[in-house]
């Protein structure tokens, strides 16, 4: 699944990081993370294998302190874990964490 959503991207960036640095760092959620002004909700399962939990800590470190923005890792959870995450909208408070 991985190498799939990488060819894609590479696709549409017209190369890979390395080819393309200053189109991904245009792009970096993380390197514009004060760009972002709307209400964010993160949630991250512990044991993700697709995506690595330290790069979302990354952004949630850079996102810290903000009202508009709650970061939910899901302890001992994997990819899915994270959509069973009851966020109120409208508060931006967890309801109940997930069973993992």
């Amino acid at each position: 699944m991985l190498q799939n959503l990488a060819r894609v991207v590479f696709a549409a960036y017209g190369g890979s990081p390395e080819e393309k640095p200053e189109l991904y760092e245009a792009r970096s959620v993380l390197r514009h993370a004060d760009r972002l002004t709307m209400p964010v909700v993160l949630t991250m399962g512990e044991n993700d294998a697709l995506i690595p939990v330290r790069e979302t800590r990354k952004i949630a470190a850079a996102m810290a302190g903000r009202e508009t923005f709650v970061y939910h890792e899901v302890r001992g959870g994997d990819h899915d874990a994270a959509l069973w995450v009851d966020v109120d909208l409208e508060t931006l408070r967890i309801r109940e964490a997930p069973r993992s």
